[in-house]
């Protein structure tokens, strides 16, 4: 039996290495090692529930709602062993969300984690004519529900033992590597999400070409918190598990992230900017806060780590003093931040969905953490560029990986030819393919010298002055976030003679700098609106802006009174800005920072007129 299929490499496993362990699931603050072939098992048992209970077969669709976990493995991987094919959809997702992309990818089972989950799926099943199961994983709190189509996953599994006619390795047999693996929903920062299937030679052949050049063995272990829903994350937990039998870690819960990073201490993570930024936002607070002697330890040694990453980006080489210095630093400081953070085994620290800025990766390169760019689309298995060991460019997305063919138009838009391009978006909708079958998405860039290529944002979110100059937001928000205080930003200015902002922000940081202030708040609202925390962001937004070019002329900016939030449809599940959306929402309110008013009108909703402050630039003015 050849090996193309996420099924069959399983079967292998199990029969090769039964007692090794493949995943590890955090529960009641003990970590459960899973061996392969429990997984096996537990695979089994669903696909042959499921095929019993519900006639599942060749073709039928199945959505997860879950948290990373290993019955999310389960269930995809039944669902592919008897031909099916399976879609995450994100937590956080409202019922509304959950209507549009139930009915679009025509769902037949839902597999759903818990009674959160159970409700928002229950409001809308009189929408969802296709929905013949829904299985929880999690029963509390739904022991008294009635719904007839509600069935406990325990209760599919020992369904199995009910099955004895269906042969489970014979319809996995049939299976074929071109086959649909996995449907994943694009994260629609420029509009609604979009059904993208991708194949197990999509997934597998990317893997292969991602060893290629990050090489992982059987001793690494991998901590899988980015959502199973995205491309990226499938990549890591199946392909590179499945074919390099890397150890995936399951955390507790989604906020225990962090703390389980620290235990499990994993040789390889993958996380979005956000989590990067929130890393060092946390970091700066505690050396904040630490005594007069650790901070001035750590300022001293500092000044070698910066030295060390701008020799790592590609600057002039360390003295042998600057050398020795640094490593007795690492001994004393910089090994302790690794080892506090969770770091201190790490190889690679892959960054995915958007970009670092230039200052967050010298931080972690400071403290000696591998982190490093990565460029790719739900279109392309997740990843097709990642910068490589001992070539990094802090302003760079790295180089392809092997197999993957790039080129660059005279627009500057990228097009990317390789393995893990997609069978195709659900609905028929063409890819955006030129001629020569590379497929164009959006974003903008340059191949440097070197090979490596740098972004510069997607073609429709660039911003041109009136004077002609070219601006990626994105670039200086991401400066603006490595701000303790700054959750989330949106520059805007096209055809305008200035640039403008919104700011959101963080609940958690600004409260504690207000409690420490001893400022009296209950509320974001509150908060946000306090006198003295309009001042302490403008301080944060001047020193950063002061930085910039003298060509990036960014005025002025209000702190939006409310987070932006998923719910609303102004983030994406994943926490990344939908622009169109947000600009065209707040379109007034951003329009009116053109005027010479002091003060702007916003409504939140129907209700609750504020007027908010406008905070300019360049100078300081008290803000009553």
């Amino acid at each position: 039996m050849g090996k193309d299929t996420f099924p069959k490499l399983l079967l292998e496993l199990a029969e090769s290495e039964p007692e090794r362990t493949a995943f590890r699931k955090k529960s009641l603050g003990i970590w459960k090692e899973i061996s392969w072939k429990e997984v096996k098992d537990n695979v089994e048992s669903f696909a042959l529930a499921i095929k019993h209970l519900f006639e599942f077969q060749k073709g039928d669709r199945m959505v997860i709602l879950s948290d990373n976990r290993p019955e999310w493995i389960y269930a995809e991987l039944a669902c592919q062993s008897l031909g099916g094919v399976s879609t995450g959809l994100f937590q956080e997702s409202t019922p509304e969300q959950l209507d549009h992309l139930i009915n679009d990818c025509k769902a037949k089972i839902i597999v759903a984690e818990d009674q959160e989950q159970v409700d928002k799926v229950l409001k809308i099943i009189d929408h969802l004519p296709l929905v013949e199961t829904i299985i929880f994983i999690n029963p509390k709190g739904l022991k008294n529900y009635s719904d007839h189509r509600l069935i406990f996953w325990d209760d599919v599994q020992k369904a199995a033992n009910e099955s004895s006619e269906i042969n489970i390795v014979k319809e996995i047999e049939q299976g074929n590597g071109e086959d649909p693996a996995f449907l994943c929903y694009s994260p629609g920062t420029m509009g609604h999400p979009k059904g993208i299937l991708l194949s197990h030679y999509n997934l597998l052949a990317t893997g292969t070409a991602l060893q290629e050049v990050d090489p992982v063995s059987s001793k690494d272990d991998y901590l899988s918190f980015l959502p199973l829903a995205w491309a990226s994350e499938q990549l890591i937990v199946l392909s590179l598990s499945f074919q390099q039998k890397l150890t995936i870690n399951f955390p507790e819960e989604p906020s225990t992230a962090l703390q389980d990073l620290r235990e499990i201490g994993p040789h390889l993570l993958m996380a979005t900017p956000r989590t990067y930024e929130n890393i060092i936002a946390r970091f700066n607070l505690r050396i904040n806060d630490t005594s007069s002697f650790k901070k001035k330890v750590y300022n001293f040694f500092n000044r070698y780590g910066k030295r060390k990453a701008e020799a790592d980006f590609g600057g002039k080489p360390l003295s042998l003093k600057e050398k020795v210095i640094y490593k007795f630093g690492d001994y004393l400081v910089f090994s302790a931040i690794r080892d506090h953070l969770g770091l201190a085994r790490i190889k690679r620290a892959y960054i995915n969905g958007a970009s670092l800025g230039n200052e967050g990766m010298h931080f972690f390169h400071s403290i000696g953490v591998n982190v490093k760019q990565t460029y790719g689309a739900t279109e392309l298995s997740g990843i097709s560029l990642v910068q490589r060991d001992g070539k990094l460019d802090a302003e760079s997305v790295g180089e392809p990986l092997p197999h993957v063919d790039l080129k660059i138009t005279e627009d500057k838009e990228i097009l990317i030819k390789s393995a893990g391009k997609c069978l195709g978006y659900l609905n028929g909708e063409a890819l955006n393919l030129d001629q020569d079958g590379y497929i164009n998405l959006g974003d903008t860039g340059e191949k440097l010298e070197d090979g490596q290529v740098r972004l510069t944002g997607r073609k429709e979110e660039v911003i041109t002055g009136v004077q002609g100059q070219a601006v990626a937001p994105s670039s200086i928000e991401s400066k603006l976030k490595m701000s303790p205080y700054i959750q989330e930003a949106l520059l805007y200015g096209k055809q305008q003679p200035y640039m403008v902002g919104l700011i959101n922000i963080s609940m958690e940081n600004v409260g504690r700098w207000a409690d420490k202030k001893q400022l009296s708040y209950t509320t974001y609202e509150d908060l946000s609106t306090n006198p003295d925390v309009i001042q302490l962001i403008h301080e944060e937004v001047s020193q950063i802006t002061a930085l910039l070019p003298e060509s990036i002329d960014f005025k002025k900016f209000i702190i939006l009174p409310k987070e932006l939030n998923a719910s609303e449809d102004e983030m994406t599940p994943t926490y990344k800005l939908r622009r169109p959306y947000v600009e065209q929402k707040y379109k007034q309110l951003l329009d009116s920072l053109y005027s010479s008013d002091e003060r702007v009108s916003f409504t939140k909703g129907n209700v609750n007129e504020q007027i908010i402050p406008v905070i300019s630039l360049g100078e300081k003015r008290e803000v009553a």
